[in-house]
């Protein structure tokens, strides 16, 4: 994995590992396919900046029995990076080395598969190309690339259902990988399955949280948590809190600005996709992914409640309903979680977190004055860990609803539920974040409940017990609490 240091200036070409934030390579690669193709590219006039060249090592980086390292090829660039050029330059060379040599270029909407159709199509006419191509024809819509060799670019839209039913599939290059369901990439990758050394490209843009990303979001994880060591992970992005007009980040996101992309396309860009497309899709910032140990990947993501066109994280609409108390495991910090409604849904808010050896006496104050102004119930584990601190809550008037250890395993399990159907929201609780990021599960019995895989996790039960004590409180026999 490779950081950037400085950004690049007018005058320089960063490599690869100085322009990409990350670059995970798969633990076989012993020899490269790259010299070659850059040398049939360059015969037929298509050249390379340092950091394209290290990207071209990569992606065609062989084991030793001469097979691609790389079980997928994936890549999170923005637009205007060139990654059309890139991708498309090594497919082209695949195609005239190998005769007979069958792509697949697929997008999730037609528009995005015929605008790369017309910018291969351009670099089809480039003059020492030119006579190795047979035609560039959309027929029907869907743009085909004919060499004079028998091989062949197909490009086309996932949403029309290409790419099902072709056979020894050489190359397939899943373009906007953020919008791509396992269900259309188990429809396309059998057609890979013939041929003896195939190449998987998945090249896209940081999802929306109502993108169907749960494919890229995975590998992404994969790749930067060590759990896969066979994909090849490329990702350009500027600083998580980049300020949107700092030329500075633009530099950091995009290798080609400005020698190759001028200010004048950024800002074009920056301002027709707004400031939040333009984070993603301009500067390659993803969003917190989080909880993939307790939640599938984009399901925490698609939760969060939104900003509005400042920027700012809209405000949920709705009363509050229920507050929920936990503490770690080593009883040091506290947290209190609340639910509120919202639209239709439950909204979930991280509203104290403190050290419990330092401001219990503060927290129990303002546990206490929310529920004598708010007049709703509060939810505590009676047997977990934040239970010692039952008494000083009672102290101070705070008046108590009992989970048992059942119940609070139940609250769990409801929480779950709740993200991955998509019935509560959330707002950028760093805390509760955090919690998300550290959770993972144990079992009980033949049961499942929140664990601590690092650090403290009391934010996240806290809204957990908040959700279920909305949802029980009014129903709840206390008695329930004794066994």
């Amino acid at each position: 994995m490779a950081k950037r240091s400085t950004p690049p200036t007018l005058s320089s070409t960063p490599r690869l590992s100085d322009a990409a934030r990350h670059v995970v390579l798969p633990k076989s690669i012993v020899s490269t396919g790259w010299p070659a193709a850059r040398a049939t590219c360059n015969r037929v006039g298509i050249t390379f900046d340092p950091w394209q060249d290290g990207a071209g090592t990569a992606i065609l980086g062989k084991r030793k029995d001469g097979l691609y390292a790389a079980e997928a090829v994936v890549m999170s660039i923005p637009r205007q990076v060139g990654k059309t050029y890139l991708i498309g330059a090594i497919v082209f060379a695949l195609c005239l080395s190998d005769p007979g040599t069958l792509v697949l270029w697929t997008a999730h909407r037609y528009p995005t598969a015929n605008e790369t159709f017309q910018s291969m199509k351009t670099m089809v006419e480039q003059p020492k190309l030119r006579p190795h191509i047979v035609s560039a024809t959309n027929p029907g819509g869907n743009g085909v690339i004919k060499f004079r060799n028998g091989s062949r670019i197909l490009f086309g839209a996932r949403e029309r259902g290409f790419g099902r039913g072709f056979q020894r599939v050489a190359v397939i290059v899943f373009d906007e990988g953020q919008i791509l369901t396992q269900a259309a990439l188990d429809d396309m990758i059998p057609a890979t399955n013939t041929h003896p050394n195939p190449l998987v490209f998945f090249i896209g843009t940081p999802p929306k949280p109502t993108d169907p990303s749960d494919v890229f979001l995975n590998m992404r994880h994969e790749a930067l948590s060590g759990e896969s060591d066979d994909y090849l992970y490329v990702e350009f992005s500027a600083d998580e809190d980049a300020d949107p007009a700092d030329r500075e980040q633009w530099a950091k996101a995009n290798p080609s600005f400005p020698h190759r992309t001028p200010a004048r396309a950024m800002l074009r860009m920056k301002r027709l996709l707004g400031p939040e497309s333009f984070l993603r899709e301009g500067l390659g910032i993803w969003d917190r992914v989080g909880g993939l140990g307790i939640f599938t990947a984009g399901s925490w993501s698609r939760c969060f409640i939104g900003r509005d066109q400042k920027g700012n994280i809209l405000e949920p609409v709705g009363e509050p309903m229920a507050l929920g108390v936990a503490a770690d495991l080593d009883q040091t910090w506290l947290s209190l979680g609340a639910v509120a409604g919202n639209d239709g849904k439950h909204h979930l808010g991280s509203v104290l977190r403190c050290r419990a050896d330092v401001d219990l006496k503060r927290f129990c104050s303002e546990v206490a004055r929310i529920q004598k102004e708010r007049g709703v119930p509060v939810g505590i584990d009676k047997k977990g860990p934040a239970s010692v601190f039952i008494t000083a809550l009672e102290d101070v008037g705070v008046d108590l609803t009992f989970l048992s250890f059942d119940d609070f395993i139940q609250s769990n399990a409801d929480l779950r539920t709740a993200v991955e159907q998509g019935t509560v929201t959330h707002g950028d609780y760093d805390d509760l974040n955090a919690a998300v990021d550290a959770a993972g599960w144990r079992k009980s019995g033949e049961r499942r409940l929140f664990a601590r895989k690092s650090g403290d996790i009391s934010s996240l039960e806290s809204v957990a017990i908040a959700l279920w004590t909305a949802e029980n409180a009014a129903t709840y026999d206390v008695l329930d609490s004794i066994f």
